[in-house]
């Protein structure tokens, strides 16, 4: 389980998210889609239909790429524009916009378009606190990395963001 004590990744709000960026792939949540058949219900142990899968389901809106790509390019212009969006990074994105969506309908929280392009806004905001994503630290050699969107939604790399492992961090010192 994910928490965040302070700073801007605790405005991410996924506390309980599973290991965020693998969370649609591997685990056994199922999103349906409304084609699916829906005529048989699911009983409890009480032999009642789970009061969940009773109603209507809920349906993540479909991924609105081009808006989340041009939020990426508004908050984080010092990043690689994008220019080439191909099929294995959609994936990726989508992916990473259902995985939000869930969390946020499971916690009862808005899970509208709106909410989820507020959740990514902060996200990129996020990204844009961290030195080392932006490139403005460099190793040894003095090379920079700089992040991309396609390694942003990496799930491997979500992860990492998420978690806070990317924010700039007073050295430690050792005792002697």
């Amino acid at each position: 389980m994910l928490r965040f004590a302070t700073g801007c990744f605790a405005s991410l709000n996924l506390t309980g998210l599973r290991n965020p960026g693998l969370l649609a792939e591997t685990s056994n949540v199922k999103l349906n889609h409304p084609s699916d058949d829906m005529s048989a219900t699911e009983a409890d142990d009480t032999g009642q239909p789970d009061e969940a899968e009773s109603g209507p389901p809920d349906f993540p809106p479909d991924c609105p790429h081009e808006k989340i790509i041009a939020l990426y390019h508004e908050i984080l212009p010092e990043l690689a524009r994008i220019s080439i969006w191909n099929d294995e990074r959609k994936k990726h994105l989508r992916t990473r916009w259902r995985e939000i969506w869930e969390r946020l309908r499971k916690r009862g929280e808005s899970h509208d378009i709106e909410a989820l392009l507020d959740w990514w806004r902060k996200y990129f905001a996020c990204v844009k606190a961290s030195p080392f994503l932006l490139g403005q630290v460099t190793d040894r050699s003095g090379k920079a990395f700089f992040a991309d969107l396609e390694w942003l939604v990496k799930p491997a790399n979500f992860a990492k963001v998420i978690e806070g492992k990317y924010l700039d961090r007073p050295a430690q010192t050792r005792a002697a």
